[in-house]
């Protein structure tokens, strides 16, 4: 069962003037808020492996923010456990992703005091995925070299055990089937037991402009979700 996902038909398209402006709006129809003066975002229709999906549009670099607490009631901190799903879409060389799927608090992972998990993108396309305590980056997993190709859809499913071992997976691209990210370029894959961190109180998610994440299909097979798992 998900703790928490986005139904395709309540999620509606903004057509394409994109929201921005005020820290705090939020995106139409969704739980998103704009984290910062600069963001710009829309939510397009469009089809992805020839299915209808609801995607988050990044238009002008910047911050939105998922409340957690607010959609996860009764769950607590279970939250910061279970099965991650992210199908996310860079859309430039230059580009950067930063995904903080538990955090601490609301912001960037750069902030002071922010404590958590991510994977960050990076322009290189390798993937990065990191503890965050107080400004402070240790590696859970790091590729060596690039990943993957830009303009392409991926899903990075992402699993964490009760013992806090993570594991992430990708499928996309060169990647026909699911595969376990090598982690060649440090930290490992499955990860050591990791429990430091657990209150997933906030999603964080930093974008630049062209780079988009579905939030759901019509069919119900891809989309932004968590889960518990046994």
């Amino acid at each position: 069962m998900n703790t928490y996902s986005f139904n395709y038909g309540g999620v509606k398209a903004t057509g394409s003037t994109a929201v921005g402006g005020v820290t705090g709006t939020f995106i139409p129809t969704t739980p998103f808020q704009l984290g910062d003066t600069s963001a710009r975002y829309k939510i397009n229709s469009e089809l992805v492996n020839g299915v209808p999906c609801k995607t988050l549009v990044c238009s002008t670099a910047g911050l939105v923010t998922l409340d957690l607490t607010a959609l996860t009631a009764g769950s607590g901190n279970l939250t910061g456990f279970g099965e991650w799903q992210f199908w996310i879409y860079k859309g430039g060389s230059s580009n950067a992703i930063d995904l903080t799927f538990i955090a601490s608090l609301k912001g960037l992972s750069t902030i002071a005091s922010q404590q958590g998990y991510g994977l960050n993108i990076n322009a290189a396309e390798l993937l990065y995925f990191y503890r965050v305590n107080n400004t402070s980056f240790a590696t859970v997993t790091l590729t060596s070299a690039a990943y993957i190709v830009d303009s392409t859809w991926y899903r990075y499913r992402i699993t964490r055990d009760v013992l806090g071992v993570f594991t992430t997976y990708i499928k996309g691209g060169a990647f026909t089937d699911e595969t376990l990210v090598v982690s060649a370029g440090g930290g490992s894959n499955p990860s050591a037991a990791d429990r430091n961190y657990f209150a997933a109180n906030f999603l964080n998610l930093d974008m630049d402009a062209g780079d988009k994440m579905i939030l759901a299909s019509a069919d119900g097979t891809m989309g932004l979700s968590h889960k518990m798992i046994a």
